[in-house]
């Protein structure tokens, strides 16, 4: 029996990183699944939308807030600024936040 592990990375669009030999097949016979090039809008609404019940009259945690060095929040404003523009995300008027934590990559960048 042969197991296949595939790890997907972000790579550079500018990269000339060759394709490896043992992953050309794999992309031509599914070549189909590969988008030809990313979408930049969120797939339609459905019918089924995901909704989380609230107890009515609770109230939210009152719980701090992570703190960020001004580099890192600019970069975090960067990429949610674009992941807007594309449409991937939408402004929540919820009264409640999730924390989100940069991650350096090997190369410097988040």
């Amino acid at each position: 029996m042969q197991i296949i592990i595939m790890v997907a990375r972000e790579v550079a669009k500018e990269s000339q990183e060759p394709i490896p030999p043992a992953v050309t097949p794999i992309i031509t016979n599914f070549a189909d699944v590969f988008p030809k090039d990313l979408q930049y809008q969120l797939p339609p609404m459905r019918n089924m939308q995901h909704v989380i019940d609230l107890v009515s009259g609770a109230t939210l945690p009152s719980l701090s807030h992570y703190q960020m060095n001004p580099m890192e929040h600019a970069e975090l404003q960067r990429q949610v600024n674009e992941l807007l523009s594309r449409g991937f995300k939408r402004e929540s008027l919820r009264p409640c936040a999730i924390p989100a934590l940069l991650t350096p990559k090997k190369d410097g960048t988040w």
